[in-house]
């Protein structure tokens, strides 16, 4: 694989060339137009490998290239401060040839908005005790070298500050990882008169002002605590990114920008800190400047409306041939500096926002990690894993480990789902390869996983999302404990994306265990909705769950009946619909492909029409359908030649009564034939 992947819209790279990518982003060389840098958002499902991703960036940036890492979903506080002085601690980190990025501004805010006993109502002289109190903070080396002397308003070795919640403890060694030897005097202080903005204020009137926004947080009601709070958080993350933009050792050597990682922001916590870092970016378009910093995200699919606004492009577009206007002085190590060059994308730029989703795995990349070093393996299996998959990266790589790890090969995909992992991430030596991929495809904690997957069951009956939501919306398959969770998956795209497509397969499964006359049962839940596909006037959604309760037999005569009526083409695309239907019964994903073909067909011995003789339209059209049931699922095993020549003889035989269908039925037919052969036994 060439590291893109060819579907539809840009180009979707791979790990490894987005990788590459980003390394150029942070060539200070590339041309972005005026106002920040582009960020990076990498946006894909659970189990895309977006975490490792970042754990290669990390990698590349190494001990050469200033990063700070933020995992939002284990970040419990919703408290942009300690957040921001986390990232600036790690960015703050000694580097070969960068030294050390200094925070001076930050520092001070930070320093400012902790301190308690000072008097705001002394506004006479509140910004000149402030400066002294700077000032005594200088001459305190002991807090700035990172040792255990609090500052005269510090009580113990952490810095309370007030700012998502009425007091937020920042540790010391975060402040003095920023601090050590950086005075928050002079620059630092300075900054605020001007802001980069023009102003003339004087810097101890605005910390005044910063000092009282901050004390509103530990005192104010509500409504001062909201206001405040966001007063507060923009200055200093404009603190932080000035801090980052007045490096002029960075820019004099030419060195590369340094890194954020954020995972998951998609978060609450992440969504809060992403909103500050906007507005400032922002605020620094209108101001024409950048800011030598490279921004990688990393996101759920569709789960940021904060960028909704953005100008979106792809990734790839950063690794598209680029001439050269000259070169830039070449640097040693990674941190080099690479040839100037030119936008890409021309005169606009690149855009604010450059996205890429990783791909899925092909099927020849799924066969090759089933084979394994020795090459032994069968591809049939693969080609199952690959269909039940959809390429989804975790769910393909371990399923193939273990189909490999197995020197007698495996009889079906259901099968391999309920074996033992080998090393499970939950160290619990009994846990099946079906419950791992629940944990990891769900959102949810252990602890609740069981009563989450019960409860989200009946959405996985639904063929579409407007089906998905009218389930919602039925009091008697919704559990009300779970009914906004369940609403909120309802809206989750199991169309889309793989993972979600794995997700409703193993969802199936909880449905189809549930009792026969259970109020939210397989027959009841497909039952609803066949009824509802008929009032709605969608045949092949009704014919699709009347299926799904082996109602096969008037199936097939509504489906014979239907190839007198219309196209053949739109006939067959209805029977691809229609027998989509999942298998039902748990007991059936055990039955190898005849053997459930079979079990199908013995429904239809209660019709008169099967038993009078096998060769009328019905007939034929029952073959077709139930045989291509059983191939559509990817659960049931491999012998499949059989079933593809009942489907080729069925077709063949429905070409010659149909109105208009010779020429679609029989290369339908041939098509099927072809597929028997592949699925001969190696």
């Amino acid at each position: 694989m060439d590291g893109q992947s060819t579907e539809e819209g840009p180009l979707r790279l791979t790990h490894e060339a987005a990788v590459e990518a980003v390394r150029r982003l942070t060539d200070p060389a590339l041309d972005t137009g005026p106002g920040p840098r582009p960020l990076v958002l990498i946006e894909a499902g659970r189990g895309y490998g977006k975490t490792s991703f970042l754990d290669r960036l990390a990698r590349e940036a190494g001990e050469f290239l200033p990063y700070g890492r933020m995992d939002f979903a284990s970040v419990r506080s919703p408290d942009f401060a300690a957040v921001l002085s986390d990232l600036a601690g790690q960015l703050a980190r000694h580097r070969p040839r960068y030294g050390k990025l200094r925070f001076p501004r930050l520092l001070t805010g930070q320093f400012v908005a902790g301190w308690t006993n000072l008097d705001p109502a002394r506004f006479d002289r509140l910004g000149r005790t402030i400066r002294e109190q700077l000032r005594h903070d200088r001459t305190s080396p002991a807090l700035l070298d990172g040792q255990e002397q609090p500052s005269p308003e510090a009580s113990g070795p952490d810095l309370t500050i007030g700012l998502a919640a009425p007091t937020v403890t920042i540790p010391l060694s975060s402040l003095a990882a920023m601090g050590r030897r950086a005075r928050p005097i002079g620059r630092g202080v300075r900054w605020y008169g001007d802001q980069d903005k023009g102003l003339r204020q004087r810097p101890e009137d605005v910390l005044a002002d910063h000092y009282r926004k901050a004390r509103a947080l530990r005192t104010g009601d509500a409504q001062e605590r909201n206001r405040a709070r966001d007063e507060v958080n923009a200055l200093l993350c404009a603190a932080f990114l000035a801090d980052l933009r007045h490096t002029p050792g960075r820019v004099r050597r030419r060195l590369r920008t340094p890194l954020l990682l954020l995972d998951n922001v998609h978060s609450p916590v992440g969504r809060v800190f992403l909103r500050e870092l906007l507005d400032a970016r922002h605020q620094m378009v209108r101001q024409r400047s950048s800011v030598p910093l490279t921004l990688v995200l990393t996101c759920e699919s569709n789960s940021l409306p904060e960028l909704d606004r953005e100008r979106f492009g792809p990734l790839s577009g950063l690794l598209a041939p680029r001439p050269a206007r000259g070169r830039g002085r070449a640097g040693r190590g990674r941190t080099g500096g690479a040839r100037a060059s030119v936008s890409p994308w021309g005169v606009e730029g690149v855009p604010p926002v450059l996205r890429n989703r990783p791909p899925e795995l092909t099927r020849e990349e799924i066969d090759a990690l089933h084979r394994g070093e020795d090459g032994r393996g069968d591809w049939r299996l693969a080609r199952l894993i690959h269909a039940f998959s959809g390429g989804h990266p975790e769910t393909g790589r371990l399923l193939c480990g273990m189909a490999s790890a197995r020197p007698g090969g495996w009889p079906s995909v259901a099968e391999l789902l309920r074996d033992r992992v080998p090393e499970p991430p939950s160290g619990r030596p009994d846990t099946v390869a079906e419950r791992v991929l629940l944990e990891r495809l769900l959102p949810f904690e252990r602890e609740v996983l069981d009563r989450a997957v019960e409860a989200l069951a009946p959405l996985a009956a639904a063929r579409t999302r407007d089906e998905r939501h009218w389930v919602t919306g039925r009091a008697e398959f919704v559990q009300a404990e779970w009914r906004d969770t369940v609403r909120a998956a309802a809206a989750w795209d199991f169309e889309g994306d793989a993972g979600l497509r794995v997700l409703r397969q193993l969802l199936l499964g909880t449905l189809a265990s549930r009792p026969s006359d259970d109020a939210a049962g397989w027959d009841a839940v497909h039952g609803e909705l066949a009824h509802r596909g008929r009032l709605h006037d969608d045949q092949a959604g009704a014919l699709h769950h009347e299926l799904a309760v082996d109602r096969l037999g008037p199936v097939a005569r509504e489906l014979a009946a239907e190839l007198g009526r219309r196209g053949a083409r739109a006939w067959l695309e209805t029977v691809d619909v229609v027998t989509e239907a999942p298998c039902g019964r748990r007991a059936r994903r055990r039955m190898q492909p005849y053997e459930r073909y079979v079990d199908l067909l013995r429904v239809l011995d209660e019709e008169e029409w099967w038993t009078r003789g096998e060769d009328s339209p019905a007939a034929h059209t029952a073959k077709l359908v139930a045989a291509r049931r059983v191939v559509s699922d990817p659960l049931t095993g491999m012998d499949r030649r059989y079933l593809y020549e009942q489907m080729a003889g069925a077709l063949t035989a429905l070409a010659e009564v149909s109105r208009d269908g010779m020429v679609a039925l029989n290369e339908a037919a041939d098509r099927c034939r072809s597929e028997a052969e592949l699925w001969a036994a190696p």
